[in-house]
This record gives structure tokens, sequence and C-alpha cells, in this order.
């Protein structure tokens, strides 16, 4: 989504209207011609290919770690000030579950920040005193330019991931067609924060 605009700019003959939903996602209707959802790609009116699987990392600015200095284990990364996303919806993963998976428990704290939405929050990473749970698909190209960093090279990749249908597509619809293989395009070449 971060990159839409250049597809835009590169084929301005092809409207793109994005409608985004905040928890879940409806099927495609009349009207729709390409629907993207996040999750294990089990949902009525597929099929439903992968675009990209999702991968979770901490990250903050750099000034943040020039101040408060190097993290190197998930119980350093306990003791810092985290920012929280508050989202009701079962595919959103956040420090609870990232401190689950790595087998590690951390009590709340007042200290912490907490956002509404998952903008708010990244602007907060880029200008503040905290470290996020960054989501790979928003914040890698954040990461390539350095604008933010992974404050623990501990990432955690996830089994779900970014979905696409285009079922409603027709062999006419070349501009669409067009749109899905630059979605594919896009999705390879989303950075990874660290390479295995």
């Amino acid at each position: 989504m971060p990159r839409l605009n250049y597809f835009s700019a590169q084929r301005p003959e092809t409207p793109v209207h994005v409608m985004a939903a905040y928890q879940g996602a409806p099927d495609l209707h009349d009207g729709s011609d390409i629907a993207i959802r996040f999750g294990d790609g089990n949902w009525p009116g597929g099929p439903w290919d992968l675009l990209l699987n999702e991968t979770l990392v901490p990250v903050c600015s750099p000034a943040y770690l020039e101040k408060h200095g190097a993290i190197d284990n998930a119980t350093a990364l306990c003791a810092r000030r985290l920012i929280h996303v508050a989202v009701k919806d079962p595919d959103w993963l956040g420090w609870e579950d990232y401190f689950d998976a790595l087998g590690q428990r951390r009590a709340k704290t007042a200290s912490d920040l907490r956002f509404g939405n998952y903008v708010q929050a990244v602007q907060s990473a880029l200008t503040g005193d905290c470290i996020m749970l960054g989501w790979r698909s928003v914040v890698g190209d954040l990461v390539t330019s350095g604008q933010l960093t992974p404050a623990l090279n501990c990432p955690l990749r996830l089994q779900s991931g970014y979905y696409f249908n285009s079922q409603q597509l027709r062999d006419t619809d070349s501009g669409k067609q067009e749109l899905v293989d630059w979605l594919k395009q896009q999705a390879k070449q989303t950075p990874e924060f660290f390479k295995d």
C-alpha cells in the first residue's frame, strides 16, 4: 500500500480506488475488481492468492538507539518503553503475541504509548522515544531508507500474510491485470528485515 501511488503515476488511465476496512474485509462485490486481505487465505469467494507473508520486528528511530543504547535480547526489550496499537481483530498481533512467541513475559507499564491506529504508531516511532512492533509490509521501506531501524534482531515470521482475489477480472481488463502483476512485483521487492 505505501507504494500504490507509484502505480497510479505510471498508469494514470487506470483508476484506483482503495476501500479500507479496519477489521476483517468484505467479500468481493459488484464494482470491486481486486480485493486484498490479511490473514490465512481461507475465506469464501476464493481463490485467494498469496502476495506476501508478513514479518514482525521491533523498530525505532536510529536516534532512539543512539540515546538509549542497543538492545541485545528480549529481556532487555521488555524494559523499554513500547508503542502499542489497540486493534480488535483476531488477525492482529501485538506485543503480547510477539513476546509469547519468544517465550518472554512482560509486565504492563503505564509509560508505554497506546494508539488506536497503526499510522499514528508509525509517526510516533519516527519522531518519538519509543519502540513499535513493525509490520514488514508497512515499515519495510522505512527501514530500508534508514528512517526506522530494527531495535532487536529477532524477527517473527508469520504464517499469515496478504492475499488477493481478482476473480471478477475479465480478459478485457488489461489495466486491472497490470495492477495485479504490479502488486505481485512489489510484493517480491518488499524488503525483509533480516536475511537468514
